[in-house]
């Protein structure tokens, strides 16, 4: 990975197809749709890029799903949502 791959730019283009963001709080886990104020453009790249411009890593990109960060529960969820059977 490199700035070429994971910069803001390549990153929002990365999240584009996505329809469905989960990503990983502090507290509470957020769940975002495409078309809801979570998910607007400025909300995505604070939730996915860095403040050194470089992407939030881990990313998991399936379907129409966007996953920021790791934890079992919000994967399942994601990976659910995203029409994979649970493991």
């Amino acid at each position: 990975m490199d700035a070429a791959t994971a910069g803001p730019e390549a990153t929002m283009d990365v999240l584009r197809p996505a329809r469905r963001f989960f990503i990983k709080g502090k507290g509470e886990h957020l769940v975002q749709e495409r078309d809801g104020p979570g998910a607007a453009p400025e909300a995505l790249r604070r939730h996915f890029i860095h403040e050194d411009g470089m992407m939030r890593v881990p990313v998991l990109l399936v379907g129409d799903v966007a996953v920021r960060g790791f934890h079992p529960d919000l994967y399942r969820r994601a990976l659910a949502a995203a029409g994979l059977p649970p493991a």
